[in-house]
């Protein structure tokens, strides 16, 4: 019953259509080898040009049913699940993300107790460069900032292969939502683990894949960056040490958030 609440919301957003696969010709009629389109049936929109090798995803029983149901098998509490679904591309690409409101977790900060409601991020397409894709993840209630660093929970990622195996989707998205409360358990961990300033630059200049030099310096290679021009990592420090650190501590819990 709870997976049924969570798919009924999906289709009352109009996730499931209907899609059907029509060869390409052009004005001349010469008809294109081994490319069709993906149609939407319902409007006859073309949602994507793809390879004949590509196989049909619905969005329904393709992505998510089983979604729902390894949610229902996860033992997790979905009373009032919230689904919000977004589309683009004529529906050829779908976000679902699903917020269950009563699985939270808790980190100490400097400010408090910070409080995060357990998402679901849930994405599909019928265009050649999208994923089946299912990711947990947890959103920060004081400032709704989405925290899925594929690292922390995992990720299950499946092409539009003929491989494709809606079950294997369900029986990973199951085991990794049972990592969810493990998660928090982490978070809760590296609020306590606090970082100096090189610390803090270096692992944001691993996360950015700067180069050596910058890695060994530290902040002071950073403070070079900055003479020299803006980059990612520069602005990434940046916010860590005006916004983060300040509001949630100069700790590893900080740096994760600045990522």
């Amino acid at each position: 019953m709870k997976a049924a609440h969570i798919i009924e919301q999906f289709d009352n957003a109009g996730a499931f259509f209907g899609v059907r696969q029509e060869s390409l010709t052009t004005e001349s009629g010469i008809e294109i080898p081994n490319r069709v389109a993906n149609i939407r049936e319902d409007t006859g929109q073309v949602m994507g040009v793809v390879s004949t090798n590509y196989k049909v995803i619905p969005y329904e029983e393709g992505v998510v049913v089983p979604a729902a149901n390894a949610l229902a098998d996860s033992g997790l509490d979905l009373t009032d699940a919230n689904v919000n679904v977004q589309f683009a591309k004529n529906g050829g690409r779908m976000l679902g993300v699903v917020t269950l409101p009563n699985e939270k977790m808790f980190v100490d900060t400097p400010r408090g107790r910070d409080e995060h409601q357990l998402q679901v991020l849930l994405r599909s397409g019928h265009d050649a460069d999208f994923f089946v894709d299912f990711r947990p993840g947890a959103i920060r209630m004081a400032c709704l900032n989405g925290q899925y660093n594929i690292a922390s929970i995992g990720r299950f990622k499946g092409k539009h292969t003929s491989g494709f195996d809606p079950a294997i989707l369900q029986q990973q998205a199951r085991t990794m939502l049972g990592g969810f409360k493990q998660a928090g358990e982490r978070w809760a961990q590296w609020a306590d683990k606090d970082l100096n300033d090189d610390q803090a630059a270096r692992i944001l200049g691993i996360y950015t894949h700067q180069p050596k030099e910058v890695l060994n310096r530290g902040a002071k290679g950073i403070a070079e960056q900055r003479d020299k021009r803006m980059t990612k990592v520069v602005n990434l420090f940046d916010r860590f040490k005006d916004h983060e650190a300040k509001e949630i501590g100069h700790t590893a819990w900080g740096i994760y958030n600045t990522m």
